[in-house]
């Protein structure tokens, strides 16, 4: 019994050694980030993707067939937001498009897309280098 308690004892610190290590090593990579936004209705119109290997790159995508596009821009935040790179459009044509906007500074930025239909329909979403 003894020698149960001691391997029980190890495998339970082997194990929340490992998902440590695992969480640690999640936190610590960069990933792309998606914003995706919906009508009213929860119908998908558009989403913009910062696009995280080098150099940055932002994708726009209209997603819906309704004759009106999606323009989407880049904020940094020092004290204020202010717009990094060009404002992005897609809609009228085939595929999303895709801009580089380099994102160097270890500051907080958020995506903003609009849908150009009715309504004036945004969605934000922060995130970091």
């Amino acid at each position: 019994m003894f020698k149960s308690k001691a391997v029980t004892r190890s495998l339970g610190i082997l194990t929340a050694s490992t998902a440590l290590l695992l969480g640690s090593a999640g936190i610590a990579s960069a990933a792309d980030t998606y914003n995706y936004l919906s009508d009213i209705d929860g119908h998908s119109v558009g989403y913009m993707k910062h696009n995280d290997e080098e150099p940055d790159s932002f994708t726009i995508c209209d997603t819906q067939a309704d004759g009106y596009g999606v323009t989407g821009a880049v904020y940094i935040y020092q004290g204020v937001w202010a717009r990094v790179g060009p404002v992005l459009t897609d809609g009228g044509d085939a595929g999303c498009d895709t801009t580089p906007i380099e994102i160097t500074n270890p500051w907080d930025y958020k995506m903003e897309i609009c849908w150009n239909g009715p309504g004036n329909i945004c969605h934000t979403q922060k995130f970091e280098e």
